[in-house]
């Protein structure tokens, strides 16, 4: 680029675990641009990750549910708060917008646009599947899954000229929550956290919760305390509750709703191990170096695998040594089916979600005692 970039806008409409993905591209454009100013336009969910990252001075939200289809903006009042919205952004008179989007559905590209325009950014960057003519600078979309998605993000920064130091979305993770942390879970010994639920967004990602409950059971044998996590929501209840449902008189600390995201990040620095199915608080937890054990199901592993991941199978559970993250997923022809190519595919999995109950508790405590017994390199 040949002219400085005094105001730039991020957007990224999505939740705590995108909002992670987007870490190292953000990096690399405050690299770029020390002294721009750097905001970021994230769904409300992800607030609580980007308004902590150093690289970013303001942090916008817009409830993107609300229009994800045509008759979201259909009513007056909608239409009245995204006209007062677009002059909020076209006031902060922004040199570039960064889209880190696929242009997935018609819908959903003709939404961009109109931020786009709105913005008034003479630079728009963004990836292109055919859909991206409003863009002014574009890398190729190769699909969901061709790359990671925070690589992804690091393509579209690097048309501006941005290169990363280092691709891992780390979060750091402060003395004072760490202090926290130890102080809910009471106790000098080792720990595992279980975070059943995976939210209200494609429900077929989450591992039945009875499952989950034997794995605790075994590793309460072993000697591990067992905690819960989960978000505020009713859905995080729920799986909560069923969890507590299986593991009965199987002792554990139920922190559902109970830690803000510093607290929550801190739970996961300190604990032997962290499991759960493909979820944000997954990615966070990769994100502060714990050893993550993460099931797939019908999400498209190849796209959200967290950085560094490793992938094991039923059937072939070797670890290499000092695994720090592993996804562990069935390897069924059918599997993934959520985010494929250049297509949404199938947000609610089938109704058999065979590829999820191909995964055996068994398996999972195979790989958990190797993860455990492993010591992840700095």
């Amino acid at each position: 680029m040949t002219e400085p970039m005094r105001r730039v806008l991020i957007v990224k409409l999505a939740d705590i675990g995108d909002a992670i993905g987007t870490l190292p591209a953000l990096r690399a454009l405050r690299d770029l641009l020390p002294d721009a100013r750097i905001d970021a336009l994230v769904a409300p969910g992800a607030r609580i990750v980007l308004e902590r990252e150093p690289s970013v001075n303001d942090v916008l939200t817009l409830a993107k549910e609300a229009y994800d289809a045509p008759r979201g903006i259909a009513s007056p009042g909608a239409m009245r708060d995204l006209t007062r919205f677009g002059r909020e952004l076209r006031a902060r008179r922004y040199d570039a917008v960064l889209f880190f989007h696929h242009l997935t559905t018609a819908w959903g590209a003709m939404k961009h646009r109109a931020l786009a325009l709105a913005t008034g950014a003479p630079v728009r960057a963004g990836l292109d599947n055919g859909r991206g003519d409003f863009l002014t600078h574009t890398a190729r979309d190769r699909g969901f899954g061709a790359k990671p998605e925070w690589a992804y993000w690091l393509d579209v920064v690097g048309l501006l000229g941005a290169v990363a130091r280092d691709p891992r979305p780390s979060i750091a993770v402060s003395d004072d929550a760490r202090a926290a942390a130890r102080a809910i879970v009471g106790t000098d010994g080792p720990y595992v956290v279980i975070h059943p639920g995976i939210g209200a967004f494609g429900p077929a990602r989450q591992w039945p919760p009875a499952r989950m409950a034997a794995v605790g059971q075994s590793l309460a044998a072993e000697g591990y305390q067992i905690v819960i996590t989960g978000g505020r929501d009713s859905f995080a209840r729920d799986a909560a509750n069923e969890l507590l449902r299986h593991l009965g008189a199987t002792p554990a600390l139920d922190l559902t709703g109970t830690t803000d995201i510093a607290v929550s990040a801190a739970l996961y620095a300190g604990a032997a191990l962290f499991i759960g199915s493909d979820n944000g608080m997954a990615h966070l937890a990769a994100a502060v170096g714990a050893r993550t054990l993460i099931i797939f199901g019908p999400s498209n592993h190849r796209a959200w695998a967290p950085y560094g991941a490793v992938e094991c199978n039923p059937g072939a559970l070797e670890l290499p040594a000092n695994a720090p993250v592993v996804v562990l997923r069935s390897t069924i022809a059918c599997s993934p089916c959520f985010y494929t190519g250049y297509t949404l595919g199938r947000p609610e999995g089938c109704p058999s979600r065979n590829c999820l109950d191909h995964v055996q508790t068994i398996d999972v405590l195979v790989v958990a005692s190797q993860l455990l017994d492993s010591t992840p390199d700095a």
